[in-house]
Parts: C-alpha cells; sequence; structure tokens
C-alpha cells in the first residue's frame, strides 16, 4: 500500500499545473535567452562579446547552443510527459460528461444549479413545445419520463471539451516535433563514442572519420560557403567547440553570385544560381535561391544565408619599412592563402583572410555639400595577418586607394594585436601624383645611415651658417643630427623623450628637450629639402610650396606611428579579381511538419476553448403541480449563460399561462 501511495503522488504530480507552468516558464526563459544570444557562433567569437570568465560560464551552462542542450531536451521531455498525464487524467472524465445527458437529476437538485426557476403554470406546456423551443435555440434534446414528471435535457457546444484534448496534444506534438529536430541522437551518438566531434582546423580529406556523419541522418541544419564555380556534397555542423561534416546525398554548385546595391554602396540583396545533383538518380535541378527563398528538395531546404569572399586573387607589393633599399617584394596571392616572407628581420607569415570592395564610412561635411550623401566608399581593402615565428600575430586592414581626410590623400592602414581590441590607423600622406613614392623615397634615406650622413655632411659643408664652425665642430653637429634621426626613426619622439629621461637630470630636461626636438626638425627638413632637390623637384627651400610643407608635416606624424605599427611591413594592393563565395543553410527537419500539424491542432483546440460553450438545460414538466422547473449551467456560470437562461424562461413563461409569481428565482 505504502509503494501505491507514493506511486499516486508522483503521478499527481507529474499532472500537476504547478509542474507544467515551471516548465513553461524554463522554456520561456530558455527562448527568450536563445533570442537574445545568437546561436552556433565559434567560441572565439564569444570570447570577444563576453570576455573570457563569462564566455566560459555561458559555454558550461549551454547558452550558446541553448535548443540543443541535454537540459532544454529533459525539460520538453518532461512536459510531454507531464501534458500526456494531464490528458490521461482528464479526457475520458471529459468524454464522459460530454457523451451524459444528466437525466437522473432530481428536481431538488435542479433547484441548486447556478441557473434556475420554478414556474407556475395553468396549464403546463406539452413537451414537444418545451423541445422545439429548445431546438429553435440550437439545442440538442432527449425526453426522459419519471415518476416526478417529464424531464427534458439539453445540450449544445459540447464538442468545446474536445478544444481541451485538442490542445494538450497540440502541446505534447509539437514538442515531439522539437525533439525530433533537436540533436538528441547525436548527442546519444556522441555519449556512446559512435560520433566525436572535429575540433582541428583541418582539410576535409583530414576530418576524423568520427566526425564525418551519413546523409541519411535523421535531422541536421548546417551551413558551407562555396565559392563561384565551385560545388560542395557536405555541410558543417557546429558542436560544442567543434564541428561535425554532414554529407548531403546531392552536390550543390553556385554557378554566379550577385550582389544588388543600394546607392549608399551598402548591399541590397544578394542571389546565387545553384546547380543540385542528385547522388542516386543523377537528377538535376537548377534555380535561383536568395533570402527567404529557398531551394526544397524533398524534405531538405536550402537557403541563402549570406556571402563571404571566395579567393578573390591578389596582386600585393610588400615595402620593409626598415630597409637601406625601398625595393618591394611582389605576390601574386589570394585570400585564404598564407606566403611565407623572408627578410633581415626573421621570417613572417602573411595570412590573407578578406577583401572588401565596398567599404562605405561617414562621409565629411565638404564632401557631403558638395555630392548631397552622407557616405562614402573607400574603396577596395584587404584584411591580412602578419605572424612571426613564435605564432604572435598582428592583423591589418589597408586600402587599396588614397582616401581624403580633412582636405588631404592618405593611404590609410590599421592595425590590432588581437579581434577584442579597436583598429589604430596609419595615414601615410599621398604625394602629388596621389602615390606612396615620395613617402618610400624620404623612409629609405632615413633608413640608410650612409646615405644620410653623406647629404647632411654636403649640406653642413656648403652652408654658410655652419661655415664659422671648426672641422671638429661640424662633425659633432652632423653626429648630432645623426643620433637624433636613429632614435626618431627607431622610437618616434618617444624615443628621444627615453633618452633623455636616463641621460639628463630631471632640471634640464625641459630645455634639453627644446634643444633636441629642434635639432632634430633641423635634421628632418634638410633631409626633405635635400632629397627634393637631388629629385629635381626644387632648387631651394624657398621653392616649397604649400603642398610640399603639408605633405612634409603628414610625413613626421606617420613617421612617428611606424614603431607601433608591429611588423616593419606596409602590403599595398596593385590589383585584384574578386571571387566571391555564397554561404548555404541546409536543413533536414522532419519534425518541422509535425510542429505544423500540432499548431494546427492547438490552434482549432484553442478556438473551441474560448468561442464554443458547452451549456446545458433542464426543463422539468410537473402536470399533477402545475409547474415547470428549469435550469441551466454550463462550465463557468457565465453572463452569456444567464442571458441564455433568461431567454428560455420568458419562453416558458408565456407557453405556462403562468398565474402569480415564480417561488423561487435564481
Amino acid at each position: 500500500m505504502q509503494r501505491i501511495s507514493r506511486w499516486r503522488v508522483f503521478y499527481d504530480f507529474l499532472g500537476s499545473m504547478n509542474l507544467a507552468v515551471t516548465l513553461l516558464v524554463m522554456l520561456a526563459i530558455a527562448s527568450v535567452i536563445g533570442t537574445v544570444v545568437k546561436q552556433g557562433e565559434a567560441f572565439p567569437d564569444y570570447v570577444i562579446k563576453f570576455g573570457p570568465f563569462w564566455a566560459e560560464v555561458f559555454d558550461k551552462l549551454g547558452i550558446f547552443n541553448i535548443y540543443s542542450t541535454a537540459w532544454f531536451v529533459i525539460v520538453i521531455l518532461f512536459l510531454i510527459l507531464s501534458t500526456s498525464v494531464c490528458v490521461v487524467r482528464h479526457v475520458p472524465v471529459f468524454v464522459r460528461e460530454m457523451r451524459s445527458w444528466a437525466e437522473r437529476l432530481s428536481a431538488h437538485a435542479l433547484q441548486h444549479q447556478p441557473n434556475h426557476d420554478t414556474l407556475q403554470c395553468t396549464q403546463t406546456p406539452r413537451a414537444k413545445t418545451v423541445i422545439a423551443m429548445l431546438h429553435q435555440q440550437g439545442f440538442r434534446t432527449r425526453t426522459h419520463d419519471r415518476d416526478d414528471g417529464t424531464l427534458i435535457t439539453a445540450r449544445k457546444g459540447q464538442w468545446n471539451r474536445l478544444g481541451y484534448f485538442l490542445t494538450h496534444v497540440g502541446i505534447i506534438v509539437i514538442l515531439a516535433g522539437a525533439v525530433v529536430d533537436s540533436n538528441l541522437m547525436l548527442k546519444y551518438r556522441v555519449l556512446t563514442g559512435e560520433a566525436e566531434p572535429e575540433t582541428r582546423n583541418v582539410n576535409l580529406n583530414e576530418v576524423n572519420p568520427r566526425a564525418i556523419l551519413p546523409p541519411d541522418n535523421i535531422s541536421f541544419r548546417g551551413s558551407v560557403t562555396i565559392p563561384e564555380g565551385k560545388k560542395a556534397d557536405f555541410i558543417f555542423l557546429p558542436y560544442d567547440r567543434g564541428y561535425f561534416v554532414q554529407k548531403l546525398p546531392f552536390t550543390l554548385a553556385v554557378k554566379d553570385f550577385r550582389i544588388d546595391y543600394y546607392d549608399t554602396g551598402m548591399p541590397k540583396s544578394f542571389n546565387t544560381d545553384l546547380v543540385l545533383i542528385d547522388k542516386q538518380t543523377g537528377e538535376k535541378i537548377e534555380k535561383t535561391i536568395s533570402v527567404n527563398h529557398p531551394l526544397i528538395y524533398g524534405n531538405i531546404a536550402i537557403y541563402q544565408s549570406s556571402f563571404s569572399d571566395g579567393g578573390s586573387l591578389l596582386k600585393v607589393k610588400v615595402w620593409p619599412l626598415f630597409a637601406h633599399t625601398m625595393k618591394p617584394v611582389e605576390l601574386d596571392t589570394a585570400v585564404n592563402r598564407t606566403e611565407v616572407l623572408e627578410t633581415s628581420r626573421g621570417r613572417w607569415r602573411l595570412e590573407f583572410d578578406d577583401f572588401k570592395l565596398f567599404n562605405i564610412v561617414p562621409a565629411e561635411p565638404e564632401e557631403q555639400k558638395k555630392t548631397g550623401k552622407k557616405t562614402h566608399n573607400n574603396g577596395p581593402k584587404i584584411v591580412y595577418k602578419v605572424r612571426n615565428d613564435q605564432g604572435i600575430a598582428w592583423e591589418y586592414e589597408t586600402y587599396m586607394q588614397p582616401n581624403r581626410q580633412q582636405g588631404r590623400w592618405f593611404f590609410i592602414s590599421g592595425v590590432r594585436k588581437s579581434v577584442a581590441e579597436p583598429y589604430r590607423y596609419l595615414f601615410i600622406p599621398a604625394d602629388d601624383k596621389r602615390s606612396l613614392k615620395r613617402f618610400f623615397d624620404f623612409l629609405q634615406l632615413l633608413n640608410n645611415d650612409k646615405a644620410r650622413l653623406k647629404l647632411l655632411a654636403g649640406f653642413v659643408r656648403n652652408n654658410p651658417a655652419f661655415k664659422d664652425l671648426s672641422i671638429r665642430e661640424q662633425a659633432m653637429q652632423i653626429q648630432l643630427w645623426q643620433n637624433l634621426l636613429q632614435l626618431f626613426r627607431t622610437a618616434g619622439f618617444r624615443g628621444i623623450d627615453d633618452f633623455i629621461a636616463k641621460n639628463v637630470p630631471e632640471k634640464e630636461r625641459k630645455q634639453a628637450r627644446e634643444f633636441y626636438l629642434g635639432q632634430l626638425s633641423s635634421a628632418l627638413q634638410t633631409l626633405y629639402v635635400e632629397m627634393l632637390k637631388a629629385q629635381g623637384r626644387i632648387q631651394s627651400r624657398k621653392d616649397l610650396t604649400d603642398f610640399d610643407k603639408q605633405w612634409f608635416e603628414d610625413a613626421i606624424v606617420a613617421i612617428n606611428s611606424l614603431p607601433a605599427y608591429g611588423p616593419q611591413l606596409f602590403l599595398q594592393l596593385e590589383s585584384f579579381r574578386q571571387i566571391q563565395a555564397s554561404g548555404i543553410q541546409v536543413t533536414k527537419s522532419p519534425g518541422k511538419d509535425i510542429v505544423y500539424f500540432g499548431s494546427l491542432m492547438l490552434t482549432l483546440g484553442v478556438f473551441l476553448m474560448f468561442y464554443l460553450r458547452y451549456q446545458r438545460v433542464w426543463v422539468l414538466i410537473q402536470p399533477d403541480d402545475r409547474r415547470v422547473i428549469i435550469a441551466a449551467r454550463d462550465g463557468k456560470n457565465t453572463p452569456e449563460m444567464a442571458r441564455t437562461f433568461s431567454r428560455l424562461r420568458d419562453q416558458l413563461k408565456s407557453l405556462c399561462e403562468r398565474e402569480g409569481q415564480p417561488e423561487q428565482a435564481g
């Protein structure tokens, strides 16, 4: 008996409203989290967004794949069980009530219904007349002759009780569909060791065989990026911190990929000309897919989800910023390719990550007035990494063409050490031909000790300002300039400050700084003017234009920033041939149709429950006492039932030709 009692308690708990509401609240909270937090992204992206600590905590809780976590599926299974118990407990009761005519209620019981009245009649109405009256109101009737009179029982809206059944079964069906489309079976295979996610970034032929899933997998949702002119017969399924390779029963080939842009340069729409070839039948289907317009093949849907670079071909010049001779290395490479570069400063790996044709930024006020547009296209850019032998990488984004900033033209390149950091930008001034030639000529002169010494020595010997100095004093002046230029080139103005801090007493540092910066400025101006004279651009300092003077100031700012630019390599994009790739999402979700069917049941059930009222009416005709007892009720004693009862009572009054007032009023 004790065991039976405990089982009964557990059974009642499963079917309780408290448990159902608790489970529904848990699902609602999980759904909100799944909507707010983007699901299924790579773990490093979450580290950037939430930080290492919280990313680890959220990952343990399954926040990043919440719809496939074990606890979420368990909640769904418990809700299915709880709802099933409710159906088992209550549906038989409702079925009996729907089939019952309640013809055994006594006169005393009728007078205790929520709506009742006793009418005293001059002559009691005939049963046929009362039945006709009830039929006019939409009731079905049944007549029972009893010792105390003739009882007419009537009912309508009994299918309201079916609404309860459909609503609860609809919830069960919807949840069952969700379980079918979850990766519950995949989790089971992982737990049993039949499957194991791949965590390495390797080629497809190197993937662990246990991470490759067969085409007949029950359900899946994954994606693959296919460049133009390429094909694939697999997709990648994110799982925990790794992935599975899901083989497809067909091959997908991208014939062409197109993007339509707004006037601002932002993507408006993107479409893929897709070719599907069934592996078994050889059937070939060609269709253009776009966002919200997928290709449906059997029970598999193929969606246009994104786009990216598909390996654009790049022609790049690599400038060594510390070289004595500024001779660039020319590379013919492509996006997603890695190049190894040997330099005097070590061995570097150049990893080309992306190419973007359009880069929209806010336009300057002056440009807005001229063009009437609030945005400006900075033009093509490449995104790449420079990595040393220790694996430390610097990430760059470098624009191909110069861009106008504050009325002047600059070549722009950004650098950062981590994806969590913002880019720090280097602005290299363009010369009068909007090229980099003058900057690299000037930089080469700063890098070359011998060329710099020769130019400075010639300037000192031939300049009247230094003719009164002895040879030793001239040599000291030249050496001072050389030392300051070397400090500046190595560490920028900070190099001068560090030298002063180490070698000059604190009381004399301010005066020393002014002296050294003045000497450095003279040395830089001298090099610049002498370089332009040697190139035949000017005859003397007086020939410098406003552009030449402004360019010099901008160049000094840029050179001062070079020590923080990371590895001293500048990549200049010469030309390109863009190749785009289409991001394809493939889903197989048999549970979808189950969910649709459950939603239909749920909708119909809710309609029956809220818009169809189950109403009962009893009319007891007692000829011996010349009276009629009328009673009525519905499930919740609604005002609608009260109005129906009042209408039926008034009709009965006219049939009774009653005298006096009713004995009771409900």
